[in-house]
């Protein structure tokens, strides 16, 4: 999970907080027995063990069996009001925003990648898959700042949209890879450091030269 991957990541950054050095316990949400969805490579002495059968990350957060939960949803027991759950940052809206003024950066999640078969045999695919995608971005911001019917049933959704252009700019979804490469080079780092990629990728090793001479969009 991209998510967590970043989370352990500015951890070790920001506050020395080793993900090599803490007991790691793989679970469920609420749904007990989850598994991973692909193959881990984590050095053998990587401090990862399975919950109990049965166990599920919200409840075992609960019971005072775990410190803390990284999870993509929030915990039930959270939601719930239970004493032990809260935020590890009740203010963080604003730690995100000091974060992203201070390091001008803003934590990626997803990319979009070319079996490298089809994009030797067809040269110009990686270049046009970022184009159409490119494109299809710009009318989404169009969207966004569309005010007479508004792309999303929030009520102060312009003013929400116009906190985040203060703090970030208004392309703060930008896409390519000169206006990401610092991000890309920091995900890179952080995913070999905890081992979920068996050795540390460039910027090269990881795009098409055709997308790297693609400008900001």
């Amino acid at each position: 999970m991209s998510a967590a991957l970043w989370i352990r990541g500015i951890l070790k950054d920001e506050f020395r907080i080793d993900a090599k050095r803490k007991t790691w316990i793989q679970a469920g949400l609420e749904n007990a027995g989850r598994g991973e969805k692909f193959p881990l490579s984590l050095p053998a002495d990587f401090p990862l063990t399975t919950a109990a059968a049965g166990m599920t990350s919200s409840q075992m957060l609960a019971d005072g069996a775990l410190d803390a939960v990284i999870s993509a949803r929030t915990p039930t027991c959270f939601l719930e009001q239970h004493p032990r759950a809260r935020r590890l940052f009740p203010n963080y809206r604003e730690a995100e925003q000091s974060y992203s003024r201070r390091t001008g950066l803003f934590p990626i999640m997803h990319a979009i990648g070319i079996r490298h078969e089809l994009a030797e045999r067809y040269p110009w695919l990686a270049a046009s898959v970022f184009k159409a995608f490119s494109v299809a971005k710009l009318i989404a911001d169009e969207e966004l700042h569309e005010v007479a019917s508004l792309s999303v049933g929030l009520p102060w959704a312009t003013a929400e949209r116009e906190a985040n252009e203060s703090v970030m700019g208004r392309a703060f979804w930008p896409y390519g890879v000169e206006s990401n490469r610092a991000v890309l080079e920091i995900i890179s780092r952080h995913s070999y450091e905890q081992g979920l990629s068996v050795r540390g990728l460039s910027i090269a090793d990881m795009f098409r030269a055709s997308t790297l001479e693609e400008t900001r969009i």
